[in-house]
């Protein structure tokens, strides 16, 4: 299969467990416990593939690139959560889609990846569509969005993850994508558990829940990988973004949250982007 019907799947999971984080949230569950569950609870589902395709030797240039991307994506996952308890999901996702303006010139740095002209003109676009969710936030001024809590936290999710995901790659390519999804969580696990609340991470009466947070995260890395194993990192990124127009919807659905129209509106722009980008 394509790189782009892995992308396009990683961007319905990758909308879907944004409002299943939130959902979570409000339940009274913090950000530290809610990474650490987000992989812990995603280790059996990850383990089956890796397990049938069998674990590759271990190689001290993996090594050191996992290390970098446990200790990044842990940080930035932390963000993330951050991003979503003080914000409206359907405000921060779309903030996310930033993402490729960042992931283009790591990308360029350390993989001379550079996308045609049309892509950077692309990612351009996608930028555009922060204007509009400023107006999105309840009519506020750019200078009042910016000094939203949860845009910041996720502006710095950005610069993060535009690092890491060059990070993941130069990884991936020293080890296999059904295999490297179950090891670099275990390692995030284990780095978000000293953040954790110990007695809410394996609360009973929430287990239910963790597992299905769990599992759907182990589809987003699944297709995640298997889309960078093929295409370009900043092109996964940017259709993985798209996954914004079910955080929106949902979060417009399921929190009551406002101005929905205005947002995908935004969306909009930024997929306009994506189209220049991938085409």
């Amino acid at each position: 299969m394509s790189w782009l019907f892995y992308a396009i799947s990683c961007a319905f999971f990758y909308g879907i467990i944004a409002v299943y984080l939130k959902y979570l949230n409000r339940r009274g569950i913090d950000e530290g416990t809610l990474t650490f569950v987000m992989f812990f609870y995603s280790l059996p589902f990850l383990f089956v593939p890796a397990y049938i395709h069998g674990f590759p030797p271990l190689n001290a240039k993996f090594i050191f690139y996992l290390l970098l991307v446990i200790v990044a994506d842990g940080i930035g996952y932390l963000l993330y959560a951050k991003s979503i308890k003080n914000a409206e999901v359907s405000l921060v996702v779309p903030v996310l889609s930033l993402s490729p303006l960042v992931v283009v010139p790591f990308s360029w740095l350390l993989m001379r990846e550079l996308p045609p002209a049309k892509g950077v003109v692309g990612m351009l676009v996608i930028g555009v569509g922060l204007a509009t969710l400023s107006a999105g936030n309840g009519g506020s001024s750019s200078k009042v969005f910016f000094k939203n809590k949860g845009v910041r936290y996720a502006l710095l999710t950005v610069l993060v993850w535009g690092v890491s995901a060059n990070l993941d790659k130069l990884a991936l390519n020293n080890s296999h994508p059904l295999v490297y999804p179950f090891i670099v969580s275990a390692g995030i696990a284990a780095f978000c558990y000293m953040f954790a609340s110990h007695k809410h991470a394996f609360d009973k009466k929430n287990i239910l829940l963790f597992f299905g947070f769990g599992f759907i995260n182990a589809l987003l890395l699944i297709t995640h990988m298997l889309a960078l194993n093929t295409g370009y990192v900043s092109y996964l990124i940017a259709v993985k973004r798209s996954g914004m127009f079910i955080a929106v919807i949902l979060g417009w659905l399921l929190f009551k949250e406002k101005s929905p129209g205005v947002k995908l509106l935004a969306s909009i722009f930024i997929i306009a982007g994506i189209y220049l980008l991938v085409k």
